[in-house]
C-alpha cells in the first residue's frame, strides 16, 4: 500500500494531486502501480509520510513538514526527522531536524542526511 498524502485537502484537489505524484514517481521507476508492484522485484515502493507535504510538480519536488517517516525496502533504509525534501528528478531525499536512518541495523544520526535511493548511499551533510 502506498502512502504519500495523507494530510485532509478537498477532494478534487487530493484526487489531482495523487494523480500527479503517482505519475511523476512511476515514471521514475520509484513507485509502480498495485498491479505491476505485485509483478516487480520486492522492494521497489517508496513509502514518505509527514503531519505536511506539499509537491511542485513543476520542480519534481516533494516538501515534507512534521514527523517525517521514509521506507524504502529496495536498500533496506528507514528514516525520521523533522523536516524532508525528496527530488524526483534525482532521487534524493534530505532529511533536517534530528535525522536519523537505519541501514541493514546501522543507524546514522546528524541534523541533516542525504540519501541517494538510486545507490542506497547516505550520508551526513556535515553541518
Amino acid at each position: 500500500m502506498l502512502h504519500y498524502f495523507e494530510r485532509e485537502l478537498p477532494m478534487m484537489k487530493q484526487t489531482k494531486r495523487l494523480r500527479l505524484l503517482t505519475a511523476a514517481l512511476v515514471s521514475f521507476g520509484l513507485v509502480s502501480t498495485a498491479t505491476a508492484h505485485a509483478q516487480s522485484s520486492k522492494g521497489a515502493t517508496l513509502t514518505l509520510q509527514a503531519d505536511v507535504q506539499e509537491t511542485n510538480p513543476e520542480a519534481n519536488i516533494i516538501n515534507l513538514r512534521g514527523n517525517v517517516l521514509f521506507e524504502y525496502p529496495r536498500h533496506q533504509l528507514e528514516g525520521t526527522a523533522e523536516q524532508g525534501q525528496f527530488f524526483m528528478t534525482e532521487q534524493r531525499l534530505i532529511l533536517v531536524g534530528n535525522a536519523q536512518v537505519t541501514q541493514q541495523g546501522e543507524v546514522l544520526r546528524d541534523n541533516q542526511i542525504i540519501c541517494l535511493l538510486t545507490t542506497g548511499q547516505c550520508s551526513p551533510s556535515g553541518e
